[in-house]
């Protein structure tokens, strides 16, 4: 009997010290302190910076089915003008949550801007719009060596007091494999200084 509680404790320390837990639970705290706030685009700063850190949920999808999920730690930089702000960054550091095993790779964000009049229209074309636009391009290769070569957008809103969240939806697409699928995910960021 002995040995089976041995084995069971070894599994609860290595599920403790997985590397998947704090960005899971830090999405999830991200998530629900973002969720269900209105857009305040038109209340962020007309000057000076500041920088926002969070998690990118990269998932693949081909045919509406998750070929993996990756979370990353996330920074974004804005520079705030008039119309909003200029917005780069990069998601680094992935875990994939199926094996919770680290992942290689970066996917860059440039070329950002958050409209203050919430008018970017939805790169997926539909009649909607939003106050924020990021490329996200990279790669990353999972321990596997199966490559996920992304090129997408990330498109969404600027919500909470006086812009504290950047929350989006990923979307263009994945080459891995041989073939391209489509790019799923979720950005979500707060606002640290």
């Amino acid at each position: 009997m002995r040995p089976i509680l041995l084995s069971a404790a070894a599994l609860m320390l290595a599920a403790c010290s997985s590397p998947l837990d704090p960005l899971a639970s830090g999405f999830n705290r991200l998530i629900f302190a973002s969720s269900g706030l209105p857009s305040t685009a038109a209340s962020v700063p007309t000057s000076g910076g500041a920088t926002y850190e969070g998690l990118l949920l990269l998932s693949p999808q081909d045919g509406g089915r998750a070929l993996a999920d990756f979370i990353g730690d996330t920074t974004l930089n804005a520079t705030f003008d008039a119309g909003g702000a200029a917005l780069s960054g990069a998601a680094q550091d992935f875990v994939n949550s199926d094996t919770a095993r680290e992942v290689a790779g970066t996917i860059a964000l440039t070329n950002g801007r958050i409209d203050r009049t919430s008018a970017i229209a939805d790169p997926e074309g539909s009649s909607s719009t939003g106050a924020l636009l990021v490329n996200a391009d990279g790669t990353i290769t999972d321990t596997d060596g199966t490559a996920y070569a992304v090129d997408g957008v990330i498109f969404g809103d600027v919500v909470g007091p006086f812009g504290l969240y950047l929350t989006g939806t990923m979307s263009g697409d994945v080459a891995t494999g041989g073939r391209t699928v489509a790019a799923g995910g979720q950005l979500v960021t707060e606002r640290v200084d």
